[in-house]
């Protein structure tokens, strides 16, 4: 699923690995590719709400470490399905 959400292209190089206090924490492969997706912050965090269907994420922080993120524990059920890449939903434009 985040591949429908923020398209194939970043799907390819990023995954979400984490989430506390409404701060989503997202893996990506490279320090080049994390520069270039700060500029895609507030898009992604529109689309990830419009997705999962309320405006659960505040903020969105960029890791080259999957390891050393907060966990999705404090998380809602839809919101972990999110990270885990179980949850199904509309398709998003």
């Amino acid at each position: 699923d985040w591949e429908r959400v923020v398209g194939p292209e970043i799907a390819k190089h990023s995954m979400p690995v984490g989430f506390l206090n409404g701060t989503l924490y997202v893996w990506v492969q490279s320090a080049v590719r994390l520069q270039e997706m700060t500029f895609l912050v507030r898009p992604l965090r529109l689309k990830i709400n419009e997705y999962v269907g309320y405006n659960w994420l505040k903020y969105i922080r960029f890791t080259l470490d999957k390891k050393s993120v907060p966990q999705a524990a404090g998380a809602d059920e839809s919101l972990k399905s999110f990270i885990k890449g179980e949850r199904q939903g509309p398709e998003i434009e």
